[in-house]
């Protein structure tokens, strides 16, 4: 009797007692940061002085991700990840853009950034490219909720 009881409650606590996956809490974690209009603002003016730096676009030729360590954040200045309330171990940047004829990244044409914590997404549209330049199927792209300026969030359905 004891351990059916345990189990109950144990059922009771997962499912309706208050009980958020990681994905959960990185989902409202990211919303709020994409939905303060100053951290946005900060991460924007961030990107605009990398994109207006040529050494930095011409790096992402060959990696459009920045991820924790790179040193392209150390050359040209890492983004302030303590201001956005993030930890920039478990955060990576990533330009999105189309591969060009020669198969590098086009560079020319980069249409948004992403910024990624535990499986979810703040993007910054640079364009107006419908699909943000990512290749992602369409049904994953309507999953993108619009929580500013040029700013959207997407969140991984919860497994």
């Amino acid at each position: 009797m004891a351990s059916a009881s345990a189990a109950l409650m144990l059922c009771v606590f997962l499912s309706g007692c208050g009980y958020r996956s990681t994905y959960e809490i990185a989902c409202d974690s990211l919303t709020a940061i994409a939905s303060d209009e100053q951290k946005m603002n900060h991460v924007k003016a961030w990107i605009a002085a990398r994109l207006g730096d040529r050494k930095f676009v011409a790096s992402l030729r060959e990696r459009h991700e920045l991820n924790h360590g790179d040193e392209r954040f150390h050359r040209y200045g890492e983004l302030d990840w303590n201001y956005l309330g993030l930890s920039g171990e478990l955060t990576s940047l990533s330009f999105n853009m189309p591969l060009s004829k020669s198969g590098g990244w086009d560079v020319d044409h980069i249409d948004s950034v992403s910024l990624l914590h535990s499986r979810t997404f703040i993007i910054i549209r640079l364009s107006p490219a419908e699909d943000f330049g990512l290749d992602w199927p369409v049904e994953e792209l309507a999953r993108a909720k619009s929580v500013g300026p040029a700013v959207w969030v997407f969140c991984p359905e919860v497994p």
